[in-house]
C-alpha cells in the first residue's frame, strides 16, 4: 500500500524502484517487490535499499511497514470469518467413514475416492425423535457400508464411522458408530475423530 502511495507521489515505475535496489538479476527484483505489493515480508537487509528507493527514510518505511501488515492482517481477518460464515450457513451434518490409512496409498488415489468415505445428512435429520434418528443412522451406515464393500482404494477398509452434527461441533460431540451402524459410547480415545483431505491432511 505505501510502497503505491510512494510510486504514485514521486512518481515512481516498477522498474525503476528494482533498478534504483541493484538487483544482480532484475528478474528477482521484480518478484521481490510484486511479493511486497501483495503484502509479504520485506527482508531485512533489503529495506534500507528499498527505502532508497522509494525516496523516504528507514524509519518511515518501518512505520509503513507496520501499518500494511496491520491492515493486511485486518483484511485476512475478515476473509477467514466471512469463509466461515459461508461455510456455516452452507453446512450440512454428514457421516464420514474413517478408514486403515489416514494418508492414502499411493497418495493420488485419495483425489478420486475420498469423496466416497462420506454419507450426506439433512440438518431435519438431527431433529428427530431419538428412534427414528437411530434407524436412520444405522440404515444409512449399513448400506454405505455394503455399497463400497466395506472399503474404498487408497484409504483401505473402513474401521468405524464418525458423524458430524454441526459445522462448530468440537471433538467431544462428534458422534462415533460402528461398522453395522449402533452408536459407541465408551470409544477409545485415540480413535481417530478427525478426517482430513484426500491426501490426509486434516480440515474442519
Amino acid at each position: 500500500m505505501f510502497i503505491k502511495q510512494r510510486m504514485a507521489e514521486v512518481p515512481l515505475t516498477r522498474k525503476e524502484i528494482v533498478m534504483a535496489m541493484n538487483y544482480k538479476n532484475p528478474s528477482n527484483g521484480y518478484c521481490n517487490f510484486d511479493k511486497w505489493i501483495r503484502g509479504e515480508d520485506i527482508p531485512l537487509h533489503q529495506e534500507d535499499k528499498l527505502a532508497s528507493a522509494i525516496q523516504v527514510s528507514r524509519k518511515e518505511l518501518d512505520a509503513a511497514i507496520d501499518e500494511t501488515y496491520i491492515a493486511f492482517a485486518k483484511i485476512k481477518l475478515i476473509a477467514r470469518i466471512d469463509a466461515r460464515s459461508k461455510g456455516r450457513e452452507a453446512f450440512k451434518p454428514y457421516i464420514i467413514a474413517m478408514c486403515q490409512r489416514r494418508i492414502p496409498s499411493p497418495l493420488f488415489a485419495g483425489s478420486f475416492t475420498h469423496s466416497l468415505r462420506f454419507i450426506q445428512l439433512e440438518k431435519s435429520d438431527m431433529e428427530l425423535p431419538y428412534f427414528e434418528f437411530k434407524t436412520l443412522i444405522k440404515d444409512k451406515i449399513q448400506a454405505h457400508f455394503e455399497k463400497n464393500l466395506g472399503g474404498v482404494a487408497g484409504f483401505g477398509y473402513f474401521t468405524h464411522y464418525v458423524l458430524r452434527p454441526d459445522y462448530d461441533s468440537p471433538v467431544s460431540e462428534l458422534m462415533v458408530f460402528d461398522l453395522d451402524g449402533n452408536r459407541v459410547i465408551n470409544y477409545d480415545k485415540n480413535i481417530e475423530l478427525i478426517h482430513g483431505q484426500p491426501t490426509g491432511l486434516y480440515i474442519k
